[in-house]
C-alpha cells in the first residue's frame, strides 16, 4: 500500500502506511528502507526514536537516513553502532567505505574496499564508489583489474557499466565512457549519480547542451544531489557566465555546507565578480573546515597577490608548503608556484638566505626551474656586491686607524705634568708632590675633556 501511494505521489500517505507497517512488525526492513528514502530532516528520526530505538533496525534506519541526507560523518558513526550488533557485515563495511569516499577520504575508502574484496570478491554492490576512489587517486592499474574482473563476472549489472566507464574515462576515451554510462542508465534510470557522471563525460567532449540536460535530469531525480548543481556551476564557469555559475554553486553549497570544494568554487566566482572580501571569507572558511588538497590556501594567496598584498600572500604560501607535502598534493605545479613566489618575495626583502632556500626548491620542478636559476644568480651577485663593499670599507678605514692609534703613544711632550703646581717642572719620584684639594666646585679642576661628551652606541 505504501509503495502504491508513493508511485501516486502521495508522500504523506505513503509515510503513514510505512509507519503502520513498522508498528505491526518492527522487523519489516523494507518498510524502514522506504521510510528512510522519504525523510527530509531530523524531526522524523526523533519521532521514531521514542518508540523503536530498542531495535538495531532503527539504528540502521538512522544510518541510511544520514547517508541520504549527506551527513556522512554521522552515518559512519551510526553504521559503526550497527556493526556492534551484526559484526563485520560486508554490507555495513561497504556503507562505511562509501561514506568515506563521499567525504573525500579516498585512501581510507580504498583500504576498506580492499578488505571487502578479500572477504567477498564477487560482491558488486557499491563497487562503483570503489572505482571512483581509484579514479581520483589515479590508481589506474587497480581500476583496470577491477573493471576486467566484474566485466567477466557481472557483465550486465549497472555497477559494472559504471566501473568500465570510469576505466575508459581514465584512458581519455570519453566517447566509449559515454556509451557504457548510457547502458548503466538504461539498467538504473533513477540513479542521479549516473546522470552526473554522464554530464561530466559530455563536459569533457565539450558537448555543453547534453551536459546541461544530464545535470538537470540528476537534480530532478534528487534535489540534494550536490554534484549535479556543482557540475552546472562548472559548466557556466567554462561558458564565462560567472553570475549563473555563482547561482548553481550556492545551490551546491546549500546541499554540502561543510564541503571545502563548494566554498572554494564560491570564492573563485566572488573574485571574478570583484567581490574580494566575500572571496577571502570563502577561502578562509574552506581552509578552516578542512581542505584536503590545499586549494583554499593557494586561491587565498593568489587573491592577496591580485591586491598587491605580498606580505599576506607570502604567509599563505608558506602555510601551504608547511601543511601540504608532495604526497598529499596531486598537482605539483602548486608547490612550484609557491616556491617561486617566496623566493622572489624574500629576495625583495633582502633576506637572501631564505630566498636561496626557496630558489633551490624551485629547481626540483620544470615550470619553476628557470626562475630558480635566475634568482640564484641575483642572490650570488648581491652577495658579491655586499662583500666588495665590506672589503672596500675596511681598506679605506685602515690608514685613519693607524693615525689615530699613533696618538696613544706617550712622548716627552705629553708626559704627565704636576697636578696642581704652578711650576713647570716634571713630576718625578724625587720631586716633592704638592697637596691639592680635589674639590668638584673648583674652577681649575672642573675641566671636561673631549672624551666626556662621547656616546657609545651599538
Amino acid at each position: 500500500l505504501g509503495l502504491v501511494r508513493l508511485k501516486c505521489d502521495a508522500t504523506d500517505m505513503a509515510i503513514q502506511a510505512f509507519s503502520e507497517s513498522i508498528q505491526q512488525d518492527n522487523r519489516c526492513w523494507p518498510a524502514w528502507e522506504c521510510l528512510s528514502s522519504l525523510v527530509d530532516g531530523f524531526y522524523v528520526v526523533k519521532i521514531e526514536k521514542e518508540v523503536y530505538s530498542k531495535t538495531w533496525l532503527y539504528n540502521l534506519f538512522v544510518a541510511e537516513t544520514m547517508s541520504r541526507l549527506l551527513l556522512f560523518v554521522c552515518a559512519i558513526e551510526a553504521y559503526t553502532d550497527v556493526s556492534k550488533y551484526l559484526g563485520a557485515s560486508p554490507y555495513i563495511l561497504c556503507q562505511i567505505a562509501t561514506a568515506q569516499s563521499e567525504l573525500q577520504e579516498h585512501d581510507g575508502a580504498i583500504s576498506s574496499f580492499q578488505k571487502i574484496r578479500k572477504s567477498d570478491p564477487y560482491r558488486i554492490e557499491q563497487m562503483h564508489f570503489y572505482s571512483d576512489s581509484l579514479y581520483i587517486r589515479q590508481n589506474f592499474t587497480e581500476l583496470a583489474l577491477l573493471a576486467k574482473w566484474f566485466f567477466v563476472s557481472h557483465k550486465f549489472n549497472w555497477e559494472t557499466c559504471c566501473i568500465v566507464a570510469n576505466y575508459y574515462s581514465a584512458k581519455n576515451i570519453h566517447e566509449q565512457a559515454q556509451e557504457f554510462l548510457k547502458r548503466s542508465i538504461m539498467l538504473c534510470p533513477k540513479n542521479a549519480s549516473l546522470w552526473v557522471l554522464l554530464g561530466h563525460e559530455y563536459l569533457e567532449t565539450k558537448n555543453h547542451q547534453a551536459a546541461t540536460s544530464s545535470y538537470k535530469k540528476a537534480t530532478l531525480i534528487d534535489k540534494n544531489c550536490y554534484r549535479a548543481w556543482y557540475g552546472l556551476g562548472q559548466l557556466h564557469e567554462i561558458m564565462k557566465q560567472p553570475s549563473n555559475a555563482l547561482f548553481y554553486y550556492k545551490k551546491a553549497h546549500k546541499c554540502r555546507p561543510d564541503d571545502s570544494r563548494m566554498l572554494i568554487a564560491l570564492g573563485v566566482m566572488f573574485s571574478k565578480l570583484d567581490r574580494k572580501s566575500d572571496a577571502e571569507k570563502c577561502f578562509k572558511k574552506a581552509f578552516q573546515i578542512g581542505d584536503v588538497e590545499g586549494n583554499a590556501l593557494i586561491h587565498l594567496a593568489k587573491l592577496y597577490e591580485d591586491q598587491n598584498d605580498k606580505r599576506n600572500a607570502a604567509k599563505a604560501y608558506e602555510a601551504y608548503l608547511t601543511l601540504y607535502t608532495e604526497e598529499l598534493v596531486g598537482d605539483l605545479s602548486l608547490i612550484a608556484t609557491s616556491c617561486r613566489f617566496l623566493a622572489s618575495y624574500y629576495l625583495e626583502q633582502a633576506n637572501l638566505d631564505t630566498s636561496y632556500d626557496y630558489a633551490q626548491r624551485c629547481l626540483d620542478y620544470d615550470i619553476s626551474k628557470e626562475e630558480g636559476y635566475r634568482i640564484l644568480q641575483l642572490i650570488k651577485s648581491k652577495r658579491k656586491e655586499t662583500q666588495d663593499k665590506l672589503a672596500k670599507g675596511s681598506y679605506s678605514s685602515t690608514p685613519q686607524t693607524q693615525c689615530n692609534s699613533s696618538t696613544n703613544y706617550r712622548t716627552p711632550s705629553d708626559a704627565p705634568r704636576p697636578i696642581g703646581g704652578g711650576d713647570d717642572s716634571i713630576q718625578t719620584p724625587f720631586t716633592e708632590r704638592k697637596e691639592v684639594n680635589l674639590d668638584v666646585n673648583d674652577d681649575d679642576m672642573n675641566t671636561n675633556s673631549d672624551d666626556d661628551d662621547l656616546e657609545i652606541t651599538f
